[in-house]
């Protein structure tokens, strides 16, 4: 998957925040991928980020200004990477200049957000997909294979829950609603995403509880979710309390166990006995180069070469369908950002 391309895809980055650093790195571990360009509203934080991730005598080009970082014409893809409250405009922005776009999940902070950049990429013809980093990763592209394979039967259920403990900061990214704060936009997003991959089917159920905090985010949150078909997931997430980061799938002939489902790298399969024999538990393991997140930018990579708009592997109409039932958790408990105005049923 990392073979070397004659002319590696050229990248830029939106934004110079932690996760663009994480970005930054994923990149460097893949030689057909480079970057190129990087941009932020302070020329000397772009600069210092470029010094941060040259290499080789050579580091990408600083932009002051993310128009600039637009028109550059090295550019083929741009990773946002700013706070999803921006991510409508700052997705709409690339787009519009004729850029492919990987925009960091959620990929925004509602159903109608992310439907106008949808359709301004569809309009414009220009590739869109989610930076849903987990869903490109080895170990879950084989989980998926296994699942559909068959290897546990029907898969009939799914525990996932990421949570881990911030520091309380009411102005922080993690607790203040002005920037979409709270632990079903920041990690449920990841619990909500796998169960969508698991069942693949319509959710026709749910049910969630919240305890919000000072700021009205929510710091703990649970989910339970009922797919057509029969599929229940029993999900959870957190801000102010580390939690499992596992996830575990129970179907009819076995179950499959995801450790640190978000950023995996191992697969375990447990089966019971053939005809009252013992049961078997098998790993399948997988080392990669860098921190993961390269394997997104290959895969945009890959659609764009090939003249897709979107990904097979990432739709947009599955950014939709988890983008709008993420709304559908959070409305019983009133929790409403800025850009939900009166549209957030």
């Amino acid at each position: 998957m990392t073979g070397a391309m004659t002319k590696p895809f050229r990248w830029g980055i939106l934004g110079c925040g932690r996760i663009a650093e994480a970005f930054a790195r994923g990149l460097a571990a893949h030689e057909d991928q480079a970057l190129v360009a990087v941009a932020s509203r302070d020329a000397q934080r772009a600069q210092a980020f470029a010094a941060r991730h040259g290499s080789s005598g050579s580091e990408p080009r600083a932009h002051g200004s993310y128009e600039a970082l637009c028109t550059d014409g090295d550019v083929e893809a741009i990773y946002v990477a700013t706070p999803h409250t921006l991510h409508n405009e700052h997705g709409r922005l690339v787009l519009e200049h004729g850029k492919a776009l990987l925009l960091e999940k959620p990929f925004a902070v509602n159903e109608r957000e992310a439907t106008e950049v949808i359709e301004v990429a569809r309009a414009r013809g220009v590739f869109c997909m989610e930076a849903m980093w987990t869903r490109f990763r080895p170990a879950l592209v084989h989980a998926l294979d296994v699942l559909r394979e068959g290897v546990i039967g029907q898969p009939l259920m799914l525990h996932a829950s990421f949570g881990f403990r911030a520091p309380f900061d009411a102005a922080g990214r993690h607790f203040d609603l002005g920037l979409g704060g709270g632990a079903l936009l920041d990690v449920g997003v990841y619990c909500v995403s796998l169960a969508d991959l698991v069942f693949d089917a319509p959710v026709v159920q749910r049910q969630s509880l919240a305890v919000q905090g000072e700021t009205g985010a929510d710091e703990l949150s649970a989910y339970l979710l009922g797919y057509e078909g029969g599929g229940l997931a029993v999900l959870s997430s957190a801000v102010r309390c580390d939690t499992s980061h596992d996830a575990r799938i129970d179907g009819t002939e076995g179950s499959l166990l995801l450790p640190d489902f978000w950023r995996p790298t191992r697969v375990i399969i447990e089966q019971a006995g053939v005809d009252g024999g013992p049961a078997t538990r098998t790993e399948a393991r997988f080392d990669e180069p860098g921190n993961g997140y390269g394997w997104q930018a290959i895969e945009v990579a890959r659609c764009v070469r090939s003249g897709l708009l979107e990904s097979p592997l990432r739709s947009l109409e599955t950014t939709l369908r988890v983008q709008r039932e993420l709304d559908a958790l959070r409305a019983p408990w009133g929790l409403r950002y800025a850009a939900d105005g009166v549209h957030l049923a």
